[in-house]
């Protein structure tokens, strides 16, 4: 009798809830955003976190303000984490849901006797307003500037973290007063053509004189700093380093790890958005449970590491390494050192930023332009936009900045389908997206043969005629109109074809055999073929400790004798005999054989019609085009689609609608050697145009 009373009661329990839940009674009352003003006034809504004992529920309120003369505010920088896991808040009273991070840093940012006026984007931003959004997020720079306080919010912290953050407190402290800042090279720096440098002292109030100094190469003046670093320079004195043998920071294993779990493992570090959020700000304070320091430590570390003489910190400088690369963006928006902030073109910083992880593939970009000296108006965000116009409106803009195509070129492309140059974005849609638009979501290329972040390279195969803009931006909806020498098609049928995207000593000395078949000349030049095969695998460089160079006559009788003992005896010219016995050196041995199996990991070797040997990356397959193009430091790889494009014809005097199958390294080909038929005739190239597609 008594489990029939039990059941009875659930039952009418639960039909009472599903009663009420059906009208609605249940469902709490979710808050209702107001527009914001238009009255051509920047507005912001301003949280106010009210006061709270310790594990009290989290409430707050917003208010609507004028960012121009708003109440001093704070803005938050966080990382959202996952939006399906929250905790309830109370927004002007009503139920209101933040995810598990936010809720935590307002819990600990919360004062328990005064209110705190904060901006955080998750709670003033009206995020199912898309319009409102939209607004927002391009002015986002505006609002962390404005703010008085920038709080990173790395999240919790258990009590060996806290202990690190009060070692590091003490750390900041000890160097209050001291002027640990180097000298910094203000004019351009271009370390990889190995440019002239000058190195200039940048503050007069510190430094007496803007003493100039002049350098062959960057790697000299670094030494000749590093050499100097325990010294300061005060008015016309010497002063000893600040950084004194006793004050060395040191820490223990476990601090270490400590530090480590703090500066590069928490999820903060790794996005891309937060980054603008820190550099505009005037001030920044870093938060980690129940501790807390000023940014300014980070460079008070960076400092020690780079200048510190023997008093550089005890612990690996990677450790820190995330927040040190966010310092350097800071430095260079902040303007203080002129040649950094006039190198902040859009490409330079995709690039720099594409291991930052975003969850729209859109925010590449736009989180991008934000930290542009001047950002691009074409270029204002806009989740309108696909993915594809989003990316194509980027690589105009690259182009346009650089004056070239090399973003093209050193970009990771597409997977390409077959018949048509369509590509699939990162995104679940599928869109046409035209094959010269590189995939700007992914990491550049691996040993590319262009530095993406300055659109400069080792080779010059256009002989550095740059683009002509009226010529390149033709009336083809999406399309590139560009000049191009097409060099001969790629022969799948030539012994090299089997070569493609081998990955095993076998197989490379395979091919080498076979081409013993051939003669012993290489088809430009007159080289010898054996030597032409391994100067393609290292696409004619050689990489030494992160540095990379153009192979010298001293490397190429080097190389020749190790790539001969590891894949020979060969039979070789007679010119070039004496280059096989050249002695060899083991750790020269090494370097060679590490550079050549890396250079070609994903790059396929093979070969043209006429015999000119190729490394090309992408979906590489016989009839495409070796194609020198205007405007471009290393060839690139083409596929024709014919004399028609989306039902419109091929303009007048071009060859050819072409889709960009990715860069390639043509032996021979990559010094200018077409300007000796073609020139600089402005004529000349324009009669080999093609649309790019």
């Amino acid at each position: 009798m008594l489990s029939y009373i039990l059941l009875s009661s659930l039952v009418a329990v639960f039909i009472s809830y599903f009663i009420l839940r059906r009208r609605g009674a249940t469902k709490p009352v979710a808050y209702s955003y107001s527009p914001l003003p238009k009255d051509g006034n920047f507005h912001v809504r301003l949280l106010t976190l009210c006061p709270g004992p310790p594990g009290s529920p989290i409430r707050f309120d917003l208010t609507p303000k004028n960012l121009t003369n708003a109440t001093p505010f704070e803005a938050l920088s966080y990382v959202w984490g996952d939006a399906s896991v929250t905790k309830q808040a109370h927004l002007c009273g009503k139920p209101f849901n933040v995810t598990t991070n936010l809720h935590s840093a307002l819990r600990h940012l919360r004062y328990p006797d005064r209110p705190r006026t904060l901006w955080v984007d998750a709670i003033c931003i009206n995020q199912y307003d898309d319009d409102e959004k939209q607004s927002q997020v391009a002015t986002m720079p505006k609002i962390y500037a404005a703010a008085s306080n920038v709080i990173v919010w790395l999240g919790e912290a258990d009590s060996s973290e806290e202990e690190v953050f009060d070692k590091l407190q003490k750390w900041q402290e000890e160097d209050e007063g001291l002027d640990c800042r180097p000298p910094v090279f203000s004019a351009r720096i271009n370390a990889t053509l190995g440019k002239e440098v000058t190195r200039e002292r940048y503050d007069a109030s510190i430094h007496s004189s803007k003493e100039v100094l002049y350098f062959d190469d960057l790697e000299t003046a670094l030494t000749h700093w590093a050499e100097d670093s325990n010294e300061s320079r005060h008015g016309d004195k010497i002063n000893a380093s600040p950084f004194r043998g006793e004050d060395r920071p040191t820490l223990s294993e476990s601090e270490a790890s400590a530090l480590k779990r703090i500066f590069t493992d928490r999820p903060y570090w790794s996005r891309l958005w937060v980054v603008q959020e820190v550099v505009y700000a005037s001030r920044a304070t870093i938060v980690c449970g129940n501790r807390e320091i000023p940014w300014e430590i980070i460079q008070s570390i960076s400092r020690r590491f780079q200048f510190g003489g023997a008093n550089k910190p005890s612990f690996p400088s990677g450790i820190i390494e995330p927040a040190q690369e966010m310092d350097q963006w800071r430095e260079a928006k902040s303007g203080e050192h002129a040649w950094l902030t006039e190198q902040q073109t859009l490409l330079r910083v995709v690039s720099g930023l594409s291991r930052k992880k975003c969850t729209d593939p859109r925010d590449r970009i736009f989180a991008s332009v934000n930290l542009l000296s001047t950002p691009k108006p074409i270029l204002a965000p806009s989740y309108t936009l696909s993915v594809s116009e989003v990316y194509r409106q980027a690589t105009v803009a690259m182009i346009r900045d650089t004056k070239s195509l090399n973003c093209i070129c050193a970009a990771r492309p597409r997977e390409c389908d077959n018949e048509r140059p369509q590509r699939r974005t990162g995104l679940v849609e599928r869109e046409y997206v035209p094959s010269w638009v590189p995939d700007w979501d992914s990491e550049p290329l691996k040993e590319s043969m262009v530095n993406l972040q300055y659109a400069t390279s080792r080779y010059s195969a256009s002989g550095g005629v740059p683009i002509d803009e009226h010529e390149v931006f033709s009336e083809i909806p999406s399309g590139l109109w560009v000049s191009a020498i097409l060099c001969g098609k790629i022969w799948s049928t030539s012994p090299l074809g089997t070569a493609r995207c081998f990955g095993r000593v076998t197989a490379l000395r395979g091919v080498v055999e076979t081409l013993q078949e051939r003669p012993v000349a290489y088809i430009i030049g007159g080289e010898d073929m054996i030597r032409a095969i391994w100067r393609t695998l290292v696409k004619d460089c050689i990489w030494v400790k992160d540095s990379t160079w153009r192979l010298r006559e001293e490397d190429l009788l080097r190389f020749d004798a190790i790539f001969n003992s590891m894949f020979g005896p060969f039979n070789v010219s007679s010119s070039s005999k004496e280059d096989k016995t050249a002695p060899k050196d083991k750790y020269w041995e090494d370097v060679f054989l590490e550079w050549l199996f890396k250079s070609w990991s994903d790059w396929t070797f093979c070969s043209t019609e006429d015999g000119v040997f190729v490394l090309a990356y992408g979906d590489v397959q016989e009839g495409d085009v070796v194609a020198v193009v205007r405007g471009a430091d290393v060839p690139l790889l083409l596929r024709y689609h014919g004399d028609a494009f989306q039902g419109k014809p091929l303009p007048k005097g071009t060859e050819g609608f072409f889709s960009v199958v990715g860069p390639a390294y043509a032996h021979g080909l990559m010094d200018g050697q077409v300007l000796k038929i073609y020139g600089r005739d402005e004529v000349q190239w324009r009669k080999t145009a093609v649309v790019l597609i």
